[in-house]
């Protein structure tokens, strides 16, 4: 059962909501989601720029394209497994059914940031054999401006 993270830097947001990452999980291969982190992307901003958070399950089946797998899943420790999930990121269209309820829900300024992160056993479990969605790291910001962040998950 090995651990796997990504992390991106000073990605361009909106007033819109965009998909940082998206955790495509395979078929039998559940994933237990325990910390998930964006901050202000280390630039200074003229204005105080607000961003809202959103960890959030998506359907599998929707609309939504990115750049496969870069970067890709980094294992914790040095085991030599690999990931059995893939990264969707730099989305070309944005996913648009994704559940109106969210797990993880955070907003800071620009200068700021947001850590969850939960002990293993009591994150954000994701099964696609059983749901058929997969999980999206989201941010919606009052004007332009730039997100650093991470996902760190068990492959289970």
């Amino acid at each position: 059962m090995p651990k796997f993270g990504v992390s991106w830097g000073d990605f361009a947001t909106s007033t819109s909501v965009i998909t940082m990452l998206k955790l495509v999980t395979v078929t039998r291969a559940p994933v237990e989601i325990v910390e998930a982190a964006m901050y202000g992307g280390g630039t200074t901003a003229p204005a105080d720029i607000q961003h809202a958070a959103t960890l959030a399950r998506v359907s599998a089946a929707g609309a939504g394209t990115g750049t496969a797998s870069p970067p890709t899943p980094e294992p914790f420790g040095n085991q030599l497994a690999t990931a059995s999930s893939t990264i969707l990121w730099k989305m070309t269209a944005e996913p648009t059914t994704y559940a109106t309820v969210f797990p993880v829900l955070s907003a800071f300024n620009q200068r700021g940031g947001m850590r969850w992160g939960v002990p293993r056993g009591e994150g954000v479990f994701d099964m696609f054999e059983n749901t058929s969605m997969h999980v999206g790291w989201r941010a919606q910001s009052s004007s332009a401006g730039n997100v650093t962040g991470h996902l760190h998950w068990w492959e289970l």
